[in-house]
């Protein structure tokens, strides 16, 4: 009780680093609920009890020694900051230059980013979780950021030869290479352009056919992201189609719109990442259209 009391409301809503600290802290309250169970459990008969338990136990001491000791020092490099882009308002995407060993990733994946410019004006030495937008054969990693809170409005004005430190990958988004997939939809809201950015950049780079449609949903034509490099990487990946759907010109995402895009909706699985508002209406309309859960892939972050 005394690892978990910092989730208690007595000490307010958690920010971000609070929050991060009370799910490593959590690792702690786990074990020891684990090696209570494994002492005082008679409901296994046996040995299976001590057996069970005890596994679960092992399991648990060795997720926390991974978090805290071997990612430390083997899943966290160096890399700078080579190229600032601003591709709208209030959003910037990172190029950074591996200072060790370059990172391998798959498109759709995370990492966890770590900035040490002395001179921004917040989130210094905070880590904080991003979407790569760069294809896996690219030299460096891209990192698109919107500005949603103090650490990434700071990021804003990261200069070029700033350091920083990235831990990942991680996340399974889309299929894994070699893995036979079906058509897609991907249904894209403002920032969550970014892990579709990253596959459709792969694709183009490889010079391969994807049979998919996006459906990229912006409040108008200011916030659109990457607007021309979508549609010059759209035309170089045969089977691929690009919709735009402005909220402020069409209103909410209809299943009618979504009906005109993709004739064949049934047979494709959907990959939909962007704000939560858009992310329930996006899942309610593939649902009433067929679509089953199975076949609906979700990214989201937020604090529960």
């Amino acid at each position: 009780m005394a690892f978990m009391a910092p989730t208690m409301s007595f000490f307010g809503e958690p920010k971000y680093q609070r929050w991060k600290l009370i799910h490593r802290i959590a690792g702690i309250t786990v074990t020891f609920a684990l090696i209570h169970t494994l002492m005082l459990n008679r409901a296994l008969p046996g040995h299976w009890s001590t057996i069970i338990w005890g596994l679960l136990t092992l399991l648990a001491l060795a997720a926390i020694s991974y978090r805290w000791l071997f990612s430390l020092w083997h899943a966290r490099q160096p890399y700078v900051v080579s190229k600032v882009e601003h591709p709208a308002n209030n959003v910037v995407e990172l190029s950074l230059e591996a200072r060790e060993r370059p990172l391998k990733y798959q498109a759709g994946q995370f990492v966890y980013l770590t900035p040490h410019d002395p001179a921004l004006a917040d989130g210094v030495g905070e880590e904080h979780p991003y979407t790569l937008s760069s294809s896996p054969l690219e030299k460096e990693l891209r990192i698109a950021i919107k500005a949603l809170g103090n650490a990434s409005r700071a990021l804003q004005n990261i200069t070029v030869g700033g350091k920083v430190t990235i831990e990942g990958p991680y996340g399974a988004f889309f299929p894994a290479p070699g893995q036979p997939h079906e058509p897609e939809l991907w249904i894209a809201g403002g920032i969550g352009i970014s892990p579709f950015m990253a596959r459709i950049r792969h694709y183009a780079h490889r010079q391969e056919p994807l049979d998919v449609r996006l459906v990229y949903c912006v409040q108008d034509e200011s916030r659109l992201l990457f607007g021309d490099e979508l549609k010059s990487l759209f035309a170089k990946v045969p089977g691929s189609r690009l919709h735009v759907h402005y909220y402020y010109r069409q209103g909410p995402l209809t299943a009618d719109f979504l009906a005109s895009c993709c004739p064949d909706l049934g047979v494709r699985t959907a990959y939909v990442c962007g704000p939560t508002p858009l992310m329930d209406l996006t899942e309610r309309l593939l649902k009433q259209a067929g679509v089953g859960p199975a076949k609906i892939v979700t990214e989201e972050f937020e604090l529960l």
